[in-house]
């Protein structure tokens, strides 16, 4: 069940994107799902640049990268 969530936008061809929007209190990342209509990838990387710019979260990276 792990791409319940991304299934249907793939299905459906329109243009999905996933940003870090926090934290759980385990240090677990929480995405923020970006969906748009047809052919309008550009206002959904706008969206998340937005989002990942005002967000004010620390840049994490996994164990080893």
């Amino acid at each position: 069940l792990n791409d319940v969530f991304t299934l249907s936008p793939s299905l459906a061809g329109i243009p999905g994107l996933s940003v870090n929007c926090g934290f759980t209190k385990e240090g677990l990342p929480i995405g923020l799902q970006l969906l748009s209509k047809h052919f309008d990838e550009e206002k959904i990387i706008r969206a998340a640049y937005t989002v990942e710019k005002h967000s004010g979260l620390p840049v994490r990276r996994p164990h080893g990268f």
